[in-house]
């Protein structure tokens, strides 16, 4: 079993349905891709929309993503989509990733293990993680222990402690609802969500062959960061505020508003202000992108209390990051050295998140090396894919 199992098979999937529609969803955008497979897989861009102020007081505005994905389905409606399958990629700034470990002390060691007991295990999680506002999606059993040894099936075994390990995704509670009704008022059939980063995290290990990685996802409302050693997520940590922080800093220190701040932003991104407004915005972003690496830090340091680090680090950020972001966490400034990583470190920049920034990246490889890359993509899709 990997980061996350096959719910179907690609070949089943692709037996019943030519194709499907993904609308991927991150604060700043949605962007939609057609996936489909003749003799080969393809994913093809076919729509972006542009979005802004998606979260007021930390929740998502579901009427303006209504709103964004109507408008993105006018614009890839002239394009003579057959397909009325749709699933949703949803970012961590949606769908928040955690990682749960739960154990328990067994009255009867000597008693045969009855999947009951997961099921009772599974049920208290979700309670725990309930309330008014949110709900808990939980993927499959990644891990099971019995009296500290890894099982693959514990079903049918005896022991007197019992541990699982698992992934979970944190949301709004109307989330599920707003999603179905959604691709009901698009005309599409819901066909499944996915978690953005987590899809990026298993297609570029399955594509590069890498069991151990620390991955650090980068974005504008929010900082994911995964443990996975032999191919199994060990430890998630996440951050409440991404580089959207720095939006806030030019509102404060220009005073204005952050509506004309985010265009500021994006201006001094493009490179396209003033040279002395720029000079100030460039030694604001780097102060930022510091503050940002310093909050990364502390969460590496305590990521694994025991154990070294993996020698090798996935940075990947979405939307319009300033560029100082990205030099903050070059190999060459020796910001892990004081960490527990191994000497050696290798950083591997995916640049973003985004998927039509990894589409347009297979272009550059060879035509093997692409159709690889696809199909790592479309397999880490439809891995962590739930189903209707």
């Amino acid at each position: 079993m990997s980061l996350f199992s096959f719910l179907r098979g690609e070949k089943d999937i692709f037996d019943k349905y030519s194709s499907f529609i993904i609308f991927s969803i991150y604060s700043s955008k949605i962007e939609a891709f057609l996936v489909s497979k003749k003799e080969k897989l393809l994913i093809e861009n076919v729509g972006v929309e542009f979005q802004e102020g998606m979260f007021v007081d930390g929740k998502l505005d579901m009427e303006k993503l209504k709103l964004n994905c109507a408008k993105l389905k006018v614009k890839i409606s002239e394009k003579n989509i057959r397909s009325k399958n749709i699933i949703f990629g949803l970012s961590s700034e949606i769908l928040k990733p955690v990682f749960i470990s739960r154990s328990v002390k067994r009255p009867d060691k000597e008693k045969k293990i009855e999947a009951a007991e997961f099921d009772k295990m599974t049920s208290e999680i979700r309670k725990e993680f309930t309330d008014k506002d949110r709900s808990i999606r939980l993927g499959d059993i990644e891990k099971y222990l019995i009296d500290g040894y890894s099982i693959r099936d514990p079903d049918g075994l005896r022991g007197e402690d019992l541990k699982i390990e698992l992934i979970g995704f944190e949301y709004q509670k109307e989330l599920y609802k707003t999603l179905g009704l959604l691709a009901n008022f698009l005309a599409f059939d819901l066909f499944g969500v996915f978690a953005l980063d987590s899809v990026l995290l298993l297609a570029e290990r399955e594509f590069k062959n890498i069991e151990d990685v620390v991955f650090i996802n980068i974005l504008k409302n929010h900082i994911s960061l995964f443990l996975v050693r032999k191919g199994f997520v060990t430890a998630i940590d996440n951050l409440t505020e991404g580089y959207g922080s720095f939006e806030k800093k030019i509102s404060q220190d220009l005073g204005v508003g952050l509506q004309e701040a985010r265009g500021i932003k994006n201006k001094f991104v493009d490179g396209n202000l003033d040279v002395e407004i720029m000079e100030k915005l460039r030694a604001l972003a780097m102060s930022e992108s510091q503050s940002i690496l310093n909050r990364v830090r502390a969460v590496l340091m305590s990521l694994d209390p025991v154990d070294l680090l993996p020698k090798t680090v996935f940075l990947s950020f979405s939307g319009k990051p300033p560029l100082q972001l990205e030099q903050a966490f070059k190999k060459g400034n020796n910001w892990f050295s004081d960490l527990p990583f191994p000497q050696d470190v290798d950083i591997i920049f995916l640049n973003t998140i985004d998927m039509s920034a990894i589409i347009n990246k297979s272009l550059s490889l060879s035509e093997t090396n692409k159709n690889m890359y696809t199909n790592a993509l479309v397999n880490a899709i439809l891995k962590n894919t739930k189903y209707k």
